[in-house]
């Protein structure tokens, strides 16, 4: 075997043990992350429930003021 082969033969070597170092890697960040992930979903659920109901709270508001305000206008009060 000549130089060139044996470099392109230990290149293959480094990229396979690269490629299967990555593999494992990711496998055991997604074992480790799955709980993590869980949790985070549950409290994203809450946020946005919370953020939904905080939303709903605050049209109620605003349709009750602009009613207010409609019926103010139609209806005004007469002066003394």
């Amino acid at each position: 075997m000549n130089r060139q082969k044996v470099i392109h033969e230990l290149l293959n070597l480094i990229v396979g043990f690269a490629v299967i170092a990555l593999i494992s890697i990711f496998g055991v960040l997604a074992v480790v992350a799955l709980p993590l992930f869980l949790i985070l979903g549950f409290f994203m659920k809450l946020v946005v429930g919370l953020l939904f109901l905080l939303f709903l709270v605050w049209l109620v508001g605003k349709l009750t003021m602009m009613l207010i305000g409609y019926l103010v206008r139609k209806n005004p009060a007469p002066k003394r």
